[in-house]
């Protein structure tokens, strides 16, 4: 990758994108996830019949994706954080438990709920992948003994 591209790709105005990017998959796959049918109303609660979308439901984890992404973008603050580690560790301790959390609830849970997991999952492996990189970049600008 040459030096100039590779300058592009640190640019600040990537990083807001990357907050509203993460934003919109997590919503868009809340939503599709309320278009397939729950299965444990189908087959366990024997409510045969044509669902309706579950709206409420979908709402909810819809604001909890965005109370997240908030949350995300005010740790990590995407004009500030040039590859603050301790930012980064905060965000980490912080999604993980989050996501074990939403994890825990899934037994019988309707398919947009496992959506939002998976979007939890995601951001949070990123979010250790992050926190790998900043403390390797903080080490490195160490100056040696």
């Amino acid at each position: 990758m040459s030096t100039r591209r590779w300058q592009s790709c640190k640019s600040p105005l990537n990083k807001p994108l990357a907050v509203a990017a993460t934003w919109l998959v997590g919503v868009t796959a809340v939503c599709v996830g309320g278009l397939f049918p729950d299965e444990y109303r189908a087959q366990v609660l024997r409510l045969a019949g044509p669902q309706p979308y579950p709206l409420d439901g979908v709402a909810q984890f819809v604001l909890a994706v965005t109370v997240e992404t908030a949350v995300l973008g005010a740790f990590l603050g995407p004009g500030t954080y040039r590859g603050s580690w301790g930012r980064a560790l905060a965000a980490a301790l912080l999604f993980l438990p989050v996501t074990l959390y939403f994890g825990a609830a899934l037994m019988h849970a309707p398919t947009y709920q496992y959506m939002h997991f998976l979007w939890s999952a995601a951001l949070s492996v990123a979010l250790v992948a992050v926190l790998a990189r900043s403390a390797v970049t903080a080490a490195r600008r160490r100056p040696g003994p």
